[in-house]
């Protein structure tokens, strides 16, 4: 029961939150750090708790993958992540240089639905598993782990992390998260996306590469 109370408050908040967002990119306006974290924090703050991924840890991710939401990437597909497609992948695309010339990145139609997405990327892959295992309010092991695992090349993934983290004091986010089993992250994570019908992975076909 509780879990669908955070499904309707979940609508609620986010046209409220996700107002701004598009008003400013409508503007074409660059947004600010302290804009984007007001954007999102309650995004941020409902992930994790249904997945215990730190809020601090997804914002600071939100704000370094898409340049605070100003990247192309974030402006043209609402890819806040930088997740990629790989062979798993059944949704939208869009493509764009990084790593390698013309990659494919994953699209999605609202800013909610990229959040969403990166709780379900991190919680089902199992190359992510050893962070369900860190303190739920240490987010400064959480930034390694997310680097030992490989979600970036940029060797200095961690430090930034962490460095904004402590500058916007994203920390204070962090209060009240609890450590969850596998099992309920799992549920979580799988009835969430199914509700807002973003499940665009191939049932059975787990990439665990970034």
């Amino acid at each position: 029961m509780q879990f669908f109370k955070q499904l309707l408050f979940r609508g609620f908040v986010t046209a409220t939150l996700l107002s701004s967002a598009t008003y400013l990119q409508a503007q074409d306006k660059q947004i600010t750090t302290v804009e984007y974290i007001n954007m999102y924090k309650g995004i941020a703050i409902r992930e994790m708790k249904l997945t215990g991924i730190p809020a601090s840890i997804t914002i600071a991710q939100g704000i370094l993958e898409s340049n605070k939401g100003n990247s192309a990437l974030t402006k043209n597909a609402k890819n806040h992540f930088g997740i990629k497609c790989k062979n798993n992948w059944t949704g939208k695309t869009y493509y764009m240089s990084d790593d390698e010339d013309n990659e494919c990145f994953r699209s999605y139609t609202t800013d909610e639905e990229s959040y969403l997405d990166h709780s379900y990327f991190l919680v089902v892959n199992a190359r992510y598993d050893t962070l369900c295992n860190m303190p739920p309010t240490d987010f400064a092991n959480w930034a390694k782990g997310l680097k030992y695992c490989g979600y970036a090349t940029n060797p200095r993934y961690a430090d930034l992390l962490i460095e904004v983290i402590n500058k916007y004091e994203l920390y204070k986010f962090d209060d009240g998260n609890q450590q969850l089993a596998k099992a309920d992250r799992l549920n979580n994570v799988k009835s969430a996306s199914n509700q807002l019908a973003i499940a665009n992975v191939k049932p059975g076909s787990v990439d665990n590469s970034y």
